[in-house]
């Protein structure tokens, strides 16, 4: 018989084994933004204008998050546009602190100029809005569903932003997204229960056979 190595073999079981694998796509087509301000960056690629925002540790946990040095009405932080479909819903989630009553955080979209006082917009959420930002000093996930409806028909350069109101230094804001309805980030490649158990055959099948030709030898 001629003898195979069992680096040979571990790699033929390996590449059997991995036919059961799922493959993930290169990139989420669902989603039309993203940040979670670990870059430090408040500006492009991702953020088209900002005033008075600034990333800082999160002041409770190990990561990054932003908030405002002075109030600002009428937006503060604008992020990049993207486009939508008409008769698509679309989620916009994020996490917001406020960590006291002066914490007056807005979020929402804009599909006018960025930093333009009064251009066309539509702020979604605040304290006692029609999404409710609790000032409580913990964090809370948010997450609001919209059409072409809530830009007034408009489908192209929509944008989300922020503000902190009244004060400065109270809002906090972290891991914004903006996806179509219902999108679930593709995992990450996943072997199948099956392939697990066709590598574990293999494993034991190859050491039985080292043990037999040991025993030959001797």
């Amino acid at each position: 018989m001629k003898k195979v190595s069992i680096m040979r073999v571990v790699v033929m079981m390996l590449a059997c084994a991995s036919i059961g694998f799922t493959d993930a796509p290169e990139a989420d087509a669902g989603i039309l933004f993203q940040d979670d301000f670990e870059s430090g960056s408040l500006g492009l690629p991702n953020w088209e204008h900002n005033k008075h925002g600034i990333v800082v540790d999160d002041p409770f946990e190990a990561d990054k998050a932003i908030k405002f040095t002075q109030g600002q009405s009428g937006g503060d932080l604008y992020s990049r546009k993207f486009d939508i479909s008409a008769g698509t819903t679309y989620t916009f989630s994020f996490d917001y602190l406020g960590k006291d009553s002066a914490g007056y955080g807005f979020a929402g979209l804009y599909w006018g100029a960025p930093g333009t006082y009064g251009a066309p917009e539509n702020w979604l959420a605040w304290p006692s809005g029609p999404v409710n930002l609790i000032n409580d000093n913990s964090w809370h996930h948010y997450s609001i569903d919209f059409t072409s409806a809530d830009t007034s028909g408009v489908t192209t350069g929509i944008g989300v932003k922020f503000e902190d109101f009244y004060n400065g230094q109270h809002a906090h804001f972290d891991n914004v997204l903006v996806t179509t309805q219902g999108f679930v980030s593709s995992a990450a490649a996943v072997p199948e229960p099956s392939s697990f158990a066709l590598l574990g055959l293999g494993v034991t099948g190859l050491f039985s056979y080292r043990r037999r030709q040991r025993r030959q030898a001797t």
